[in-house]
């Protein structure tokens, strides 16, 4: 799970991974798997700190088509949500950088 949503983190970063893992990650997405869900998210984020604007919109467009319940926290810097919401939030309002609140 924590290896599709760090494969994801590189994606949006550097675009250097092989497509194998590139379509993990897509396949995890597309089943509306929490890991694939997440790694979109972490995508938008990401491109979101990057001022790419528009493909961090595509990411979170992706995650509010799948309609999905559930949700993911990230205690250390104070993230809890729900899938869908939140990719509808951020459709809105793009990401802005947390800083970690863990010592």
């Amino acid at each position: 799970m924590h290896t599709i949503r760090w494969a994801g983190l590189l994606l949006a970063l550097t675009a250097t991974f092989s497509a194998a893992h590139a379509q993990d990650i897509r396949e995890a997405a597309r089943q509306g798997d929490a890991a694939g869900v997440a790694s979109l998210l972490e995508q938008g984020h990401v491109l979101d700190l990057l001022a790419r604007r528009d493909e961090a919109v595509a990411r979170y467009q992706r995650v509010v088509n799948m309609d999905l319940d559930g949700g993911t926290r990230h205690d250390q810097y104070g993230l809890a949500f729900s899938y869908t919401p939140y990719a509808q939030e951020r459709i809105e309002a793009p990401f802005e950088r947390v800083e970690n609140a863990l010592p």
